[in-house]
């Protein structure tokens, strides 16, 4: 009986066993004449007397009466369970350094001071943004520019001629701009009044949008003269500059006979006004915004796309900041076409400057880590 591996499944494996059949060996005769019968290996030991041939065996026939043996019933195959393994991972190809393939530098003993060469003389640091700086002043300049110009008309209905009307000592109908102090009464006078007026009062309005009036008061002779004082104080810390005015004439009824519009500003520093502080307190942010935007631009040269569109954020409010501090220190009358104006080019302006520090800080950290290298490699030769 021999053992013979059987595999019973992919993943089970068992020994069966099943009878071994071994033919009985036969003999032939050798002729005298070979001489393969007389041939001997030196020093070997003489092979045994073969036995003579002996008769096949003569076959016995069957009685009619004898009954054949049943066959022999061949066993099953006993199998042995195996437990299951998981199949063996495929072996990968591990390609390990090996030491023959590196390139062996040069011992620190064998190189002189002067076969060394600066790193900073082999590879080059980024350029200078220079272009990226001339664009980002030269947005800033054209923000200054359009904060000071007052882009942007306004309409503005005129009905009186030159000579008819004067609003604090300035003829509304000449073109000029009337100052105008909001800590006292405004004096209107009307020369030539036009037919049926009795009563005038004055409207305010900064980038279209109405702001309290003042007071309606009726006209009083003086020296043959209709003459109206109007307290404008309602509106003292809400004006910081120039603003649009009209003169608005009505009879005796209260109905609206005519009005005049104009061009007028604040007579004296607009800062003590809520315009003045809100445009501080929105050039400081952005100045403590911008450097927390900034910082990591400058430091790591990394373009971000967080920093980039806060800048973009912040260039639009000092936009706005700045056509604000136009509008109180240079007395610019501001209207609602500037401020989109001004708060459009500071965005463009604040992403270039994003744009601009980042080329900055690459450059920076590039300078440093070739210096950092080259005595690096000083101290080593050293």
């Amino acid at each position: 009986r021999t053992n013979i591996p059987m595999r019973m499944s992919g993943a089970i494996l068992a020994s069966a066993e099943r009878p071994t059949y071994v033919p009985a060996p036969t003999t032939q005769p050798v002729p005298a004449s070979d001489p393969r019968s007389t041939i001997q290996v030196a020093g070997a030991a003489p092979a045994p007397a073969e036995a003579p041939p002996t008769a096949p065996p003569t076959p016995v026939p069957a009685s009619p009466t004898q009954v054949p043996a049943p066959p022999t019933e061949v066993p099953a195959p006993h199998v042995t369970p195996m437990v299951a393994s998981a199949p063996a991972p495929a072996t990968a190809n591990v390609i390990r350094p090996a030491a023959n393939d590196h390139v062996a530098g040069a011992r620190p003993a064998d190189i002189a001071l002067d076969e060394l060469v600066a790193v900073s003389d082999v590879l080059e640091p980024p350029a200078r943004p220079v272009i990226q700086t001339v664009m980002t002043v030269a947005m800033v300049v054209l923000l200054i520019v359009l904060a000071l110009s007052g882009i942007g008309g306004v309409d503005r209905t005129k009905v009186l001629l030159p000579g008819q009307a004067t609003v604090a000592g300035v003829d509304p109908a000449s073109g000029a701009t009337v100052k105008i102090d909001f800590s006292k009464p405004v004096q209107v006078v009307l020369p030539q009044p036009p037919p049926d007026v009795a009563k005038v009062r004055l409207e305010f309005s900064v980038a279209g949008v109405a702001l309290p009036s003042s007071a309606t008061e009726p006209l009083v002779s003086f020296n043959n003269t209709p003459v109206a004082n109007l307290a404008v104080s309602s509106v003292r810390y809400l004006i910081a500059g120039g603003f649009g005015a009209s003169l608005v004439m009505l009879n005796a009824d209260g109905k609206t006979i005519a009005h005049h519009d104009f061009a007028a500003a604040r007579d004296g520093s607009g800062i003590a006004t809520v315009p003045g502080a809100v445009s501080i307190l929105l050039l400081l942010f952005v100045f403590a915004t911008a450097e927390s935007f900034l910082r990591p631009l400058r430091k790591s040269g990394k373009r971000k796309v967080s920093a980039v569109l806060g800048m973009a954020f912040i260039g639009a409010v000092f936009g706005v900041a700045v056509s604000l501090l136009a509008w109180v220190f240079a007395s610019v009358e501001i209207t609602a076409v500037s401020v989109v104006a001004c708060a459009m080019v500071g965005l463009l302006a604040g992403v270039m400057m994003a744009i601009t520090v980042a080329q900055y800080g690459r450059r920076r950290r590039a300078k440093r880590v070739l210096a950092q290298r080259a005595g690096r490699r000083v101290a080593r030769a050293a």
